[in-house]
């Protein structure tokens, strides 16, 4: 029999339980050095059960529905249900952000099979998703209904940038820390569309998650045909999509390092509020994607991003900042302050001497300019961009 490590858990109780006497020589060392466990101690060995796909979509529900915690009065609150109601009804909430520690008190198997396989399980947890918002709202359509997301936060294994490279992550749900450099406009990507067989008349729909694919053969069991389809432009529907470019934190580079970065793709409802220079934390799952093509003679290698679970800002919710009134008042009553700008140049980067010619374009580069047209028809763009050239170690990282 062989035995998987990383399939033994120290706190799991499951269906196998042996004397380590019976565990494999080579396995051994590895599992004393995680549980400083000894001969003729008893371990449990999970074993991975599937389970239709049917009972982890209820299981999920009733997580949805039933879910509670303490209220200020001590009584238990439906922490889910209720807002369930409210993004059923309101037609500019497209998800639903869920505390990973909470599914894991509530269902821990469940939690687990999310992280060992979280692509195939979160596509589930959206069919239960949909399933409790059509219980509330019965006059949502199917195509409504296809936008709506499930987000998760305070969850993954926590790591940082450069690691996210490692072929061991890979797959995997992570989560970092970064600071947002680019954004790119948001655009409309197909997520599914209807296609006709131009054989037999057949229609059939096909849902994208990453590229662009035609259909392969025609689902009709009497038809032959592969070659031949149409796609229907009334059955197009799209999702909102953006890509970010997330570059590690300057305090946390180590010496002499230049700061790396990874690309993160966000959809639906999340797209758009994340701006440049926001410090995030990102909660995703590392996925590849080719180079180049697959060529004989050319190796085959691939780059990573991040496809986005759910994005929050250091500020709070990711694009929104609260300011209180008192607040307000005094950022207005700056209007008229003489030396505005020299406060503004010394709030940047005051940790560092000097640079006040350098800090004057990071200000300018944090305002943005305005675009212009000129008579000629010209266009000038009001993006700033900076480029800062000097010896290592004189705090152009810091800076920026």
């Amino acid at each position: 029999m062989v035995y998987d490590s990383m399939s033994i858990h120290q706190n799991h109780i499951s269906m196998l339980s042996l004397e380590i006497k019976y565990l494999p020589i080579m396995l051994f060392p590895k599992i004393k050095r995680s549980f400083n466990i000894r001969w003729g101690d008893y371990v449990v060995i999970e074993e991975h059960v599937e389970i239709p796909e049917k009972e982890i979509e209820d299981r999920f529900l009733d997580f949805l529905l039933n879910f509670t915690v303490p209220d200020e009065k001590g009584f238990g609150k439906n922490k889910y249900a209720e807002e369930l109601q409210l993004i059923a009804t309101d037609e500019t909430k497209r998800s639903i952000l869920i505390d990973y520690t909470d599914l894991a008190l509530y269902d821990p198997d469940l939690a687990t099979r999310f992280i060992q396989n979280p692509e195939k399980i979160l596509r589930i947890f959206e069919r239960a998703f949909r399933r409790a918002l059509k219980m509330m709202n019965e006059d949502l359509t199917d195509v409504v209904l296809r936008k709506y997301r499930v987000r998760f936060k305070n969850i993954g294994k926590t790591i940082s940038i450069r690691e996210l490279h490692r072929a061991e992550n890979l797959g995997r749900i992570v989560s970092f820390r970064g600071i947002v450099v680019k954004a790119v406009k948001v655009k409309p990507i197909l997520r599914r569309a209807l296609f006709r067989c131009l054989s037999c008349g057949f229609v059939f729909p096909i849902e994208f998650e990453g590229e662009f694919q035609k259909p392969s053969e025609c689902p009709n069991p009497a038809c032959d045909n592969t070659t031949r389809f149409e796609m229907l432009k009334d059955g197009m529907e799209f999702e909102e999509f953006q890509e970010l470019t997330i570059q590690e934190l300057p305090e946390e580079l180590p010496p002499g390092q230049l700061p790396q970065s990874v690309n993160v793709v966000i959809w639906g409802d999340l797209a758009g509020k994340i701006r440049p220079g926001e410090r995030v934390t990102v909660y995703g799952i590392i996925k590849t994607v080719l180079e180049k093509p697959l060529k004989a003679g050319r190796r085959p290698l691939f780059d990573i991003f991040i496809d986005a679970l759910y994005i929050e800002a250091e500020t709070g919710e990711a694009g929104e900042i609260e300011i209180t009134e008192d607040e307000k008042e005094k950022i207005l009553s700056l209007r008229n302050d003489p030396n505005l700008e020299e406060k503004i140049v010394r709030s940047i980067a005051p940790s560092i001497y000097g640079y006040e010619m350098i800090k004057k374009a990071i200000a300018a580069l944090l305002f943005g300019g305005v675009p212009k047209i000129l008579p000629d028809g010209t266009r000038i763009r009001g993006t700033i961009n900076i480029l800062l050239i000097g010896d290592p170690g004189t705090g152009k990282s810091q800076l920026l």
